[in-house]
């Protein structure tokens, strides 16, 4: 069964502990100014996934000026993976994912106390609120729940779901399932608006730019053997109609796996990356393409080698990428560096051993959770520089991007099927 808050004493002795293992330079500089590109504000509240409908990684708020205390956490004794967590209005939601069903989380932010929660099938994903309303996929379709009552409005099913975290902007949720196929459904009614096809494998999270919405779609083989090749392709349509608009493919075709992980839009210019990985098997380079042709505008990769691109996030003139090594003692070492977004050549890079999770921004400063054996550190870097500004350390895995909510971050701490997991406020 799910839990609240510990009690007080017990809450208290684990913040103390927590906070022992602080490391914290409370005389941090001033950050230097950055330009922003805050996105529009929309004609109601919305909170999504990677902080904008354009997934950048860019909160419109200020952020936090210490990083000194962990105030509050929240565990889920029985869940084997958590989502990553938006937030709005003072509430916190997630979901929790188990055998045989997952729970939808509310949680106040003031104290960490549970609110509600909702059983939902089993992978459902980090869900998008708009309006009042919680939209979520799983793998029955999309589900919209009406925040006030926590009764289910409307579902839209298809045979082959997907947690996806869909997008919703002018009262129309789009997102896509796990035969290539992406949706424009009604927020008010469930009723399609459009659907259109691209491959017959997933489909990733939807990012919006202007009347255009980006994703990434995989063609899986339809035969087995040396020959049996993936093609994965970023898709741009028409947010109206659906219509397809232009299609980019990685320029290099002898690569065995083509795969697009991470697709955000910023300043009419779409960014992905082709990682590589151990199993992704792309060709490390971030891509930089012109929003409304598809061409390409540049695309980098690190000079080492080794390192394998695993996220991004922008602001401004600056694109933020992570990357990842290991040696043959399987340890690891993380990077995140900042590629000027006009050029494609870098400006700065920050280094540490372990792995980073995707970068998230708020007000000049790039915030970034980190771990190696054990051990987080949430770092606070000066956007524009990467010079270190403060950082926080505790005993723990963090496995999700920090959200940022004011003068707190969020995120979610523990492992795949190592339970409990937990939600952790850092203030």
């Amino acid at each position: 069964m799910t839990k609240s808050n510990p009690a007080a004493i017990s809450l208290i002795t684990a913040l103390v502990l927590v906070l022992l293992s602080g490391c914290i330079d409370e005389s941090f500089p001033t950050p230097t100014p950055i330009p922003t590109s805050i996105p529009a504000k929309l004609s109601t509240p919305i909170a999504i996934d990677r902080g904008n409908v354009h997934r950048t990684g860019l909160y419109d708020n200020a952020g936090t000026p210490q990083l000194t205390e962990v105030f509050w956490r929240y565990s889920l004794e029985d869940a084997a993976y958590v989502t990553v967590p938006i937030v709005e209005d003072g509430v916190l939601y997630f979901s929790g994912i188990k055998e045989p069903n997952s729970e939808l989380h509310a949680i106040d932010t003031r104290t960490g106390r549970l609110l509600w929660k909702q059983e939902t099938v089993r992978y459902s994903s980090t869900p998008t609120l708009s309006d009042g309303v919680l939209y979520y996929t799983d793998q029955t379709g999309l589900h919209a729940l009406d925040t006030s009552t926590r009764k289910e409005k409307w579902n839209y099913a298809v045979r082959h779901g997907f947690d996806m975290s869909p997008a919703v902007q002018h009262e129309v949720v789009y997102f896509g399932d796990d035969r290539g196929n992406m949706h424009g459904i009604d927020s008010q009614t469930g009723e399609q608006k459009w659907s259109v096809k691209v491959g017959n494998s997933y489909t990733s999270d939807p990012a919006l730019g202007d009347a255009k919405l980006y994703f990434a779609g995989d063609i899986a083989p339809l035969i087995t053997g040396p020959d049996a090749h993936r093609q994965n392709s970023l898709y741009a349509v028409d947010i109206q109609t659906g219509r397809q608009l232009w299609t980019f493919a990685p320029p290099d075709s002898e690569l065995e796996y083509k795969f697009f992980y991470d697709v955000m839009e910023a300043n009419g210019k779409v960014y992905t990356i082709n990682s590589r990985g151990d199993f992704y098997g792309g060709d490390n380079y971030v891509y930089a393409l012109d929003g409304t042709s598809g061409k390409q505008l540049w695309r980098y990769r690190p000079q080492q080698s080794a390192y394998n691109l695993a996220h991004i996030a922008a602001n401004g003139d600056l694109l933020y990428v992570t990357a990842e090594s290991r040696d043959n003692d399987n340890n690891s070492k993380a990077q995140i560096f900042a590629v000027d977004t006009a050029t494609g050549q870098k400006r700065w890079t920050f280094e540490a051993d372990g792995s980073f999770t995707a970068p998230s921004i708020a007000g000049g400063i790039l915030y970034i959770a980190h771990h190696d054996k054990g051990i987080a550190t949430i770092y606070a870097l000066d956007a524009r520089t990467g010079k270190e500004q403060r950082s926080f350390k505790f005993d723990h895995m963090v496995t999700s991007p920090l959200v940022i909510d004011g003068d707190v971050l969020y995120l979610v701490v523990g492992n795949w099927n190592a339970r409990p997991n937990y939600i952790f406020a850092i203030r």
